[in-house]
C-alpha cells in the first residue's frame, strides 16, 4: 500500500524574493538598465497535446483550439504556464484563494471528526441560514427531532420513502434517477425534495413518542408542537429492524419557533460556501437565500454566543481549524508587497494595480494534424486530502501521525509527472468522463513573446522559465489538458532579439546571481529549485502504478484513499506522498550556474544600478511631504536592514552600509526639521493664545513684580507677531500703572519700601527700558 499520484510537489519556501524596484516601475519612464525586444517562441509537442476549442461558444465542443482551420495554442495558455513557472523559479508568492476552506467526515478519527461522539451531538442544534440585508444569519429552532420514514409516507398516504430507500426497493441508489425529465443522485436530500414537491412540510404538527432507548416524534392532527419536516442525505438503504448497518431509516424535525440569531461574517459563509458549492443539496437551497424566504435547514453548534460550525446534516462536514492560506508561510501573505512575477505580468490588487510589460501571442501551427478521439477521466483527488496536500514526515511514505489543515503546512507547488509515452482511463460516466481529440505529436507551433523596460534580471527570470536555465533540451513544459496521462509534454526554442542586447546567459546570470544573494545560499542548489528540475526532466513509466491516480469506486472494498490513511477503522498504517526526490533515485539533476564566469561583470552593473537606484530614492525625499519623507526613509532603511541580513559580497555589503548611513544621516535630519517645525507651531500657538486672552488676564497686583513683567515681555512678542507693533500702546501703559499701583496699596512696610527706594523701578527698567519706567512710574502715586 501507498500514497501515488500522477503528480508531486515542489516544496514551499519560507522566503520570498521582493524586487525592491517593485515601486518603481513605470511604463513611460524607462529603467536606466531597461531592455525592451522580442523572444521568438517555437513549441515542440513531443506527445499528443490537447488545449480546448477557447473560440468555441459551446461548452461540449472539446477540439483543439482553432480559428478558420488554424490549430493554435492561446496566448493566455502559454502565459499562465511560463508564470507559474516563474513563480516557482523566482520564489514567489503562492497565491491562494482567501475564501477556500476544506471540511471532513472521517468517522474511523474521531479525534479529528469530533462530532461523532454522542456526546458532542447533545449539544448540535437546528436552524435556518438566511440572507439579512447584505450579511447573513442563523434563526435557532431549538434541538432537531427525529421522524421515520414510514411515519412520514402514512401521514401523506404513500409509500415515496419506502419505495425508493427501504432495502426491499428495487432501486439502487448508487446510480442516477431520471424524474420528470431532471436526473438526480437518489442519495441526497434534493432528490427527496423533489419525490415530495407537490407535499407543504411546514408548520405540521407532531407528537413526541419515548422509548426506553430513543425518542422520536410522528404526524399528529392535534399535536403537542409544530414544525417542519426536513430532509437530509441516505448514503445508504434501511430496514425496520434497528442495530448495526441498519441503514438511515430517519429524517428530520425543526421545530416552528425561532428562538434567537447568530450573525455570520462574510468570511464565514464565503467559506461555508465553498466546501459545499459542489454539492447537489448546496445548489437545490441557495436560491432560498433571500430576505424574505425562511433560509436554509442547517445543523450547528454554536460557542461564546457565536456560531463555531454549520452544515446541511446532523453529521456535517467538519471545517478544518484553518484555511490553506492561514498555512502559507508569512512572506506568501504580504499582499502589499509584489514578488518577480507580479512585477513582470501585471497584477490587480485590492487597493492597486499593474499592467504587465510582457505581451505573449497566440502560437500558431502550420503541420498539427488531429489524432484520435481519446475519452479520458479529469478528475483529481481534491486538495482537502491531507496525505497528499499536507507535508508529512515519516519515512519510505509512512507516518505514525498526519499532520492536516488543523496544524500542517502546505505541500507545495502541484506539478504533474512527466510520461514517457501517453496513457487512457475511463469510468464509462458521461458525468465523470471527458472525449477529447487531441493533435499529434511532433507538431510545432511558434508565436512571439514581446517586452518593454525589462530589467536585466526580470529578463533573465523570464528566459529562465523559458528555457528551464538554459538547458531547453533536457527539460518538458507541460501544456493543456489530460497532463496526468502524459499529454501535453512539450519543449520550448526562446530566441533573443532586440537592438544591443546581450546573449541569454547574461541576463540568466544576472537573476540567478540575484536570487542566490537574496536567499543566502545558492540558488540553483536550493531545494525548491532542485526538485522541481528532478520533476520537469525526469519522464516517469506508465507501466508504473506509483505515478497513476488511486482507486476509489462505489464498492465500499475499494478505497486506496481510505485503505492508504489506516483503513476503515483507522488503525493501519498511515501513509503519505514522499517528495519525488525520494521517490526516484535516478531523477534529473538540478540546473548550472551561469552567474560564476560574469560574476565581477554583474557585480559591477549591480553596484552601478544599486547606486543609482537608492540616488533617485534619496532625491524623492525632497519631493515628499516631510511626514512621507520621514515614513519613505523609514521604509528604506527597513529594506537595507533586511538586505544586510543575508549573506552577501562583500563590496556590495559596503555598499548597503553606506547608504544605509547615509538614510540615516537624512532621516535624523528629517526628524530635526520636524521637530523644529512642531515647536515653532506650538510657540505660534502659545502666542496666539496669550494674544487672545488679552494683557488683562494676564497681569495681576497678587503676582510679583517678576511674573508682572514677564508677562508683559510676552504680551509685547505677542502683539508683534499679531499686529506688527513693537512698543506697548497708552491703553496697555494705563492698565500696567493700575496693577503696579495697586500692588504698592497692597503690600506690606517692607514692599513698600522696594517701591519707595527706587528699587522697583530699577527693575522695570531693566526689563522695559527706563523711557517705558519713568512713563509707568510717573503714573503712580508712591508716598
Amino acid at each position: 500500500m501507498s500514497v501515488h499520484a500522477p503528480f508531486n510537489f515542489i516544496p514551499l519556501s519560507d522566503q520570498v524574493y521582493f524586487p525592491s524596484w517593485a515601486d518603481q516601475i513605470s511604463h513611460d519612464v524607462p529603467f536606466s538598465d531597461g531592455v525592451s525586444g522580442k523572444i521568438r517562441l517555437t513549441i515542440t509537442a513531443e506527445s499528443d497535446i490537447f488545449v480546448r476549442n477557447g473560440q468555441s461558444k459551446d461548452a461540449e465542443d472539446n477540439r483543439f483550439s482553432q480559428v478558420s482551420g488554424r490549430y493554435f495554442i492561446p496566448a493566455t495558455s502559454i502565459k499562465g504556464e511560463v508564470r507559474n513557472l516563474m513563480e516557482i523559479m523566482s520564489f514567489g508568492k503562492m497565491n491562494l484563494d482567501t475564501r477556500a476552506k476544506f471540511a471532513q467526515r472521517e468517522w474511523n478519527n474521531t479525534a479529528l471528526y469530533t462530532i461523532k461522539d454522542p456526546n458532542v451531538q447533545r449539544n448540535i442544534c437546528c436552524g435556518y441560514l438566511r440572507k439579512k440585508g447584505d450579511a447573513y444569519e442563523i434563526v435557532d429552532h431549538g434541538k432537531p427531532l427525529r421522524i421515520s420514514h414510514s411515519d412520514i409516507d402514512d401521514w401523506f398516504g404513500g409509500e415515496v420513502l419506502t419505495s425508493h430507500f427501504s432495502r426491499n426497493s428495487h432501486i439502487d441508489i448508487n446510480k442516477t434517477k431520471e424524474v420528470d425529465g431532471q436526473t438526480f443522485d437518489p442519495k441526497t436530500a434534493a432528490f427527496k425534495y423533489h419525490l415530495f414537491k407537490d407535499e407543504d412540510l411546514e408548520n405540521l404538527s407532531f407528537t413526541e413518542v419515548r422509548t426506553n432507548t430513543f425518542t422520536y416524534v410522528t404526524c399528529a392532527d392535534w399535536g403537542e408542537f409544530t414544525g417542519d419536516i426536513v430532509f437530509t442525505g441516505s448514503p445508504d438503504q434501511w430496514t425496520e429492524e434497528r442495530g448495526m448497518n441498519a441503514g438511515k431509516y430517519y429524517e428530520f424535525v425543526f421545530p416552528s419557533q425561532g428562538t434567537r440569531c447568530y450573525s455570520l461574517s462574510e468570511e464565514e459563509f464565503e467559506h461555508y460556501e465553498f466546501i459545499y458549492k459542489d454539492s447537489d443539496d448546496w445548489n437545490y437551497w441557495k436560491s432560498h437565500l433571500t430576505d424574505t424566504d425562511k433560509g436554509v435547514p442547517v445543523f450547528f453548534r454554536a460557542e461564546d454566543n457565536q456560531i463555531k460550525d454549520f452544515g446541511l446534516a446532523l453529521l456535517y462536514k467538519l471545517p478544518y481549524d484553518k484555511t490553506p492560506y492561514d498555512l502559507l508561510p508569512q512572506a506568501h501573505q504580504e499582499e502589499s508587497t509584489h514578488d518577480l512575477a507580479e512585477c513582470i505580468f501585471g497584477y490587480t490588487g485590492r487597493t492597486d494595480s499593474l499592467r504587465g510589460r510582457v505581451q505573449f501571442s497566440n502560437a500558431f501551427s502550420t503541420n498539427a494534424e488531429p489524432s484520435e478521439e481519446v475519452t479520458l477521466v479529469l478528475g483529481t483527488p481534491k486538495a482537502s486530502y491531507y496525505p497528499m496536500y499536507i507535508e508529512q514526515t515519516g519515512s519510505n511514505g509512512r507516518t505514525g501521525q498526519y499532520q492536516t489543515y488543523n496544524n500542517g503546512r502546505l505541500a507545495g507547488w502541484k506539478r504533474y509527472h512527466v510520461r514517457n509515452g501517453v496513457w487512457q482511463k475511463s469510468l464509462g460516466n458521461e458525468k465523470l468522463d471527458s472525449t477529447l481529440t487531441p493533435v499529434r505529436s511532433g507538431a510545432t507551433f511558434t508565436g512571439d513573446i514581446v517586452f518593454h523596460n525589462l530589467r536585466p534580471i526580470e529578463l533573465g527570470a523570464l528566459l529562465s522559465a523559458l528555457t528551464f536555465h538554459g538547458k531547453p533540451d533536457l527539460y518538458y513544459h507541460q501544456l493543456g489538458q489530460a497532463k496526468p496521462y502524459g499529454y501535453g509534454r512539450c519543449r520550448y526554442s526562446a530566441i533573443l532579439e532586440g537592438e544591443g542586447l546581450e546573449e541569454p546567459n547574461y541576463y540568466m546570470g544576472h537573476f540567478e546571481h540575484e536570487l542566490s544573494d537574496n536567499l543566502g545560499t545558492s540558488w540553483h542548489q536550493s531545494p525548491q529549485i532542485k526538485e522541481l528540475f528532478a520533476l520537469a526532466g525526469s519522464a516517469v513509466s506508465n507501466e508504473t502504478e506509483e505515478y497513476k491516480y488511486m482507486r476509489l469506486s462505489t464498492d465500499p472494498r475499494v478505497n486506496e484513499f481510505q485503505d492508504a490513511k489506516g483503513g476503515q477503522n483507522g488503525r493501519g498504517d498511515k501513509y503519505y506522498l514522499p517528495r519525488f526526490s525520494k521517490l526516484s533515485l535516478r531523477h534529473a539533476s538540478g540546473p548550472d550556474s551561469l552567474s560564476e564566469g560574469i560574476k565581477e561583470q554583474i557585480k559591477a552593473q549591480q553596484l552601478e544600478t544599486l547606486k543609482a537606484e537608492y540616488n533617485q530614492r534619496l532625491a524623492e525625499l525632497d519631493t515628499l511631504s516631510l511626514e512621507e519623507a520621514i515614513r519613505q526613509a523609514e521604509r528604506v532603511l527597513t529594506r537595507l536592514n533586511e538586505k544586510m541580513a543575508h549573506r552577501m559580497d562583500g563590496d556590495i555589503r559596503a555598499f548597503y552600509q553606506d547608504f544605509r548611513e547615509t538614510f540615516e544621516a537624512k532621516k535624523s535630519a528629517l526628524e530635526d526639521l520636524q521637530r523644529q517645525q512642531a515647536e515653532e507651531k506650538a510657540q505660534a500657538v502659545e502666542s496666539a493664545a496669550r494674544y487672545e486672552a488679552g494683557l488683562e488676564g494676564k497681569l495681576s497686583a497678587t503676582k510679583s513684580l517678576n511674573a508682572n513683567l514677564t508677562d508683559i515681555k510676552k504680551w509685547l512678542e505677542a502683539v508683534q507677531e499679531q499686529e506688527g507693533r513693537k512698543a506697548l500702546n497708552e491703553e496697555e501703559i494705563k492698565l500696567i500703572a493700575q496693577v503696579f499701583q495697586e500692588s504698592y496699596d497692597t503690600a506690606n512696610a517692607k514692599g513698600k519700601k522696594t517701591w519707595k527706594n527706587g528699587s522697583a523701578k530699577r527693575t522695570v527698567a531693566k526689563v522695559l527700558g527706563q523711557d517705558l519706567a519713568d512713563e509707568i512710574f510717573g503714573l503712580l502715586s508712591i508716598k
